[in-house]
């Protein structure tokens, strides 16, 4: 079927060209010939006629287009016959296979110690895109979070997903591997872990792909620099062997120039794999075009990679073999290659640029990045070919770049000094690379830790200082100039006692303290109260605590200022408590109280006597009858421990008969319930008393004369 397809697509070329009458321009179809005799068929590269605009649109829906003249077509002979007589053909080439070549390595190169502190923030990539063209990326890694931006694919027969050309699914692991040695964060870290991947699927589950397909990402990662600030196009992959800059060698190298030179010139560094066929005399393409920065390998003690190919066009070498880093599924993976050595490459480039952005908003050219890792990376000597390559050290690569001066913060200021005081200058100052930090007074300088005696200095006299740092590449930063006046010494430290005063009686529990202590240059007081001490630094203002006292004692306040004087004020106090508890003798409570009687509580004092007159006892039953017991709790003050407290008597009396002519001014201190009511007072003649003797005597009249009559009889 592809057969007739391809057989369709000529004729419609050749059918399209006659109306132009384009000459052939002796197009050599030699090599096309000799790869359809080995395989049976080829795919080539063809370069068309510009004005042949319509037939380029209707192909572009069955073949893969990497701009409007160029088409990428599968032929065999009897196809590649009807091309031949094609007057449009500008120019034809095969299409050739690219495939992959297959982090303690931080520690080589030294990236290790930039990704600490440049001034106060991490030097780590972040915002620095990289775009991988590779065989995908797992985006659900756990060491891949938040860190893969945005997909596209360019695989003819291996995208996948529902919008094939938005889907970079690794379905290989080569491209998660790279990615993770890039700006893995989490499980490892990689060389520039907040830096941000565009991925770009170019080649399929087996790690090959086609060339064309991988020009096309090229130029897609250059169509969206802007949108994700591509800074970096990594390509862990090639084919082909080529022992110079192969730009003019042949359509597909030319293409791949014309690719690489348009990153450059909208500053895209380009970094290549120079293969894996450890040739000491060629290397792989795209690493062969000059604008690329071409990558071998070395091992992790420096020397050169046994399988990495290398020549004098090779530009650098970074750490490839066993390079532990993400596995595709999750957990980590060792793999070797110079595949290993690109992303190195790539994430250092990365931290150049968002260094140079931090420190003077501005970008390095790829020229201007590739010069300096070479010139300050470690040289390691080849013997296979008698040269000398750089292996990349991003520590030095960021000092030779460095025109950002160290900060300055956290330092000590005076204002108000005493002529006796000894003065120490101190401060905080970062930078990647910071040498020193010294002290300039009165245009001396200084180092950090000299110790400044005020008391060669007059009273009066101005004292100017400032704070300098400065790193190894001779980049200086100030602080602002600061001043202070020498002033006479002041030896009294202020201390006023406020509560409690002195001699003061204070209750048994929490009681408050409180002080007040004003000096210049007041540096602690202490208040000590019965040997419990509280510390307060702030200075002249009034300072309370509340204090649980058990006993007497006494509360002192000592401090001292900046110049060692010293000062202590004390008061003492006595603790007493504020109230007793005394419970009063009541009835019923087992013991007859000298307030008790027989008749007011009998059953602690026992029963009284029987009464010689009924009346009067009965009188005074009722009385006592009517009259109740209480207990009362009352407490009274405590004048002095060792003197007996007074205890008031809840007295329960009997009511007694008093002459008529007092009855009304009386009454009683009878308690009961907590209430004193009237006792009312008895009488000899009332009513009742007068009917009751009425009746006693009519019944003694008639009881005699009874009994009169009963004698007569």
């Amino acid at each position: 079927m592809s057969k007739y397809i391809s057989i369709g697509v000529i004729v419609l070329v050749i059918s399209v060209g006659c109306f132009w009458f384009i000459t052939n321009n002796n197009v050599d179809f030699k090599e096309v010939h000799q790869k359809i005799a080995e395989d049976g068929q080829a795919r080539i590269i063809v370069k068309i006629s510009p004005e042949n605009q319509k037939a380029t649109g209707m192909v572009v829906a069955d073949y893969n287009t990497i701009d409007n003249q160029i088409l990428v077509l599968d032929v065999n002979e009897t196809s590649l016959e009807i091309l031949e007589d094609n007057n449009l053909i500008q120019e034809i080439g095969l299409d050739e296979r690219v495939k992959i070549f297959l982090p303690q390595s931080s520690v080589i190169i030294e990236s290790d110690k930039v990704n600490n502190l440049i001034q106060t923030q991490n030097l780590t990539g972040e915002s620095v895109g990289i775009c991988l063209l590779d065989t995908g990326v797992d985006k659900y890694h756990e060491g891949l979070q938040n860190t893969i931006v945005n997909e596209a694919c360019f695989c003819k027969n291996c995208c996948q997903g529902d919008d094939t050309s938005l889907n970079a699914t690794d379905d290989n692991g080569h491209g998660t591997h790279i990615a993770g040695i890039l700006s893995a964060a989490q499980t490892i870290n990689g060389i520039a872990p907040d830096s941000k991947i565009v991925a770009v699927k170019v080649m399929d589950s087996t790690g090959s792909g086609w060339a064309s397909d991988l020009i096309s990402g090229i130029n897609y990662c250059i169509e969206n620099k802007d949108s994700y600030n591509i800074s970096v196009i990594s390509l862990s992959l090639g084919g082909g062997s080529y022992s110079s800059h192969c730009n003019g060698q042949g359509l597909l190298t030319r293409l791949y120039g014309e690719s690489i030179d348009l990153a450059v010139s909208n500053n895209i560094s380009v970094v290549a794999a120079t293969g894996n066929l450890g040739s000491p005399t060629s290397i792989a393409a795209p690493a062969c075009i000059e604008n690329a920065i071409a990558v071998g390998s070395v091992n992790k003690d420096d020397t050169i990679s046994t399988y990495t190919s290398r020549n004098s066009i090779t530009d650098l070498l970074a750490p490839g073999n066993e390079i532990t880093s993400l596995k595709l599924g999750g957990g980590t993976v060792i793999m070797s290659g110079t595949s290993m050595s690109v992303p190195h490459v790539s994430a250092a480039i990365a931290l150049l640029q968002q260094y140079k952005k931090e420190e003077s908003n501005s970008v390095l050219t790829s020229a201007e990045i590739e010069n300096v890792l070479k010139q300050t990376g470690v040289q390691i000597y080849d013997s296979a070919t008698n040269l000398n390559f750089s292996r990349i050290d991003v520590y030095e690569a960021l000092k030779s770049i460095d025109n950002l001066a160290p900060s300055i913060y956290d330092f000590k200021t005076y204002e108000s000094v005493k002529n006796n005081e000894n003065l120490t200058f101190d401060f905080s100052a970062s930078d990647i690379f910071l040498d020193s930090k010294y002290i300039e007074i009165n245009n001396q300088t200084y180092s950090i830790d000299y110790m400044l005696d005020t008391s060669q200095f007059n009273i009066s006299d101005e004292i100017s200082y400032r704070y300098y740092a400065n790193d190894t590449n001779n980049n200086v930063r100030s602080s602002d100039l600061f001043s202070f006046t020498i002033q006479e010494e002041d030896s009294t430290i202020g201390i006023t006692l406020i509560i409690p005063s002195n001699n003061s009686y204070l209750v048994n529990g929490t009681n408050e303290f409180s002080y007040y202590a004003v000096d210049d240059d007041l540096v602690n007081c202490t208040l000590n109260v019965n040997n419990q001490e509280f510390f307060n630094e702030t200075t002249n203002e009034t300072i309370s605590y509340l204090v649980d006292i058990q006993e007497d004692g006494n509360f002192t306040v000592y401090c001292y200022d900046s110049l060692l004087n010293y000062n202590e004020e004390t008061n003492f106090f006595t603790v007493n408590f504020t109230e007793e508890v005394v419970i009063k003798p009541y009835c019923g409570d087992g013991n007859c109280d000298s307030s008790e009687t027989c008749s007011s509580c009998s059953s602690d004092c026992g029963a009284c006597p029987a009464s010689s007159s009924g009346g009067g006892g009965g009188g005074g039953g009722g009385g006592g009858g009517s009259s109740a017991t209480s207990s009362v709790i009352q407490t009274i003050p405590a004048v002095n421990k060792t003197t007996e407290p007074a205890i008031e008597k809840n007295i329960i009396e009997e009511p007694e008969i008093v002459p008529e002519k007092t009855i009304e001014n009386q009454t009683s201190s009878r308690v009961a319930t907590g209430l004193a009511v009237k006792n009312p007072p008895k009488v000899l003649f009332n009513w009742k008393n007068i009917v009751a003797g009425s009746l006693l005597l009519v019944l003694l009249f008639f009881g005699i004369k009874g009994l009169h009559i009963i004698h007569k009889k």
